[in-house]
C-alpha cells in the first residue's frame, strides 16, 4: 500500500467506517428482532383463532410442528413447545393490549 499523506487523517476515516458498521449492525439486529416479535404474536394469533374456531384439539400443534418441520428441515424454533409458548405469547400480550389501549389498534 502507498504511503498515505495524512495517516492521521485516513485512521479517524478508518474509526467513522468502523463506527458506522456497528451501528447498522446494531439497528439492523433491532430491526430483525422487532420482526421476530410481530411475526411471533400474529403467528400466535393465528394459532389461538384457528383452534378456537376450528375447536382442534390439542394435538393440533404437535400436528403442527410436525408439518412445518417436514415444509422446512433447516427451520429451527417451531416445535410444538415453541409453538405453544408463541400461542402463549399471543394470548398474554393481547389481553395486555386491550386492558392498555381500550383495544387492539
Amino acid at each position: 500500500m502507498d504511503k498515505i499523506a495524512n495517516e492521521n487523517e485516513y485512521k479517524n476515516f478508518i474509526t467513522q467506517v468502523a463506527t458506522k458498521i456497528k451501528q447498522t449492525q446494531i439497528k439492523l439486529a433491532v430491526s430483525v428482532n422487532s420482526g421476530l416479535l410481530h411475526f411471533y404474536f400474529e403467528l400466535g394469533q393465528m394459532i389461538s383463532l384457528k383452534q378456537q374456531q376450528a375447536k382442534w384439539g390439542s394435538k393440533f400443534i404437535e400436528n403442527m410442528a410436525k408439518d412445518l418441520k417436514k415444509e422446512f428441515p433447516d427451520l429451527q424454533g417451531f416445535s410444538r413447545t415453541n409453538l405453544f409458548y408463541i400461542k402463549k405469547f399471543y394470548e398474554f400480550y393481547s389481553n395486555y393490549l386491550v386492558h392498555q389501549d381500550g383495544g387492539l389498534n
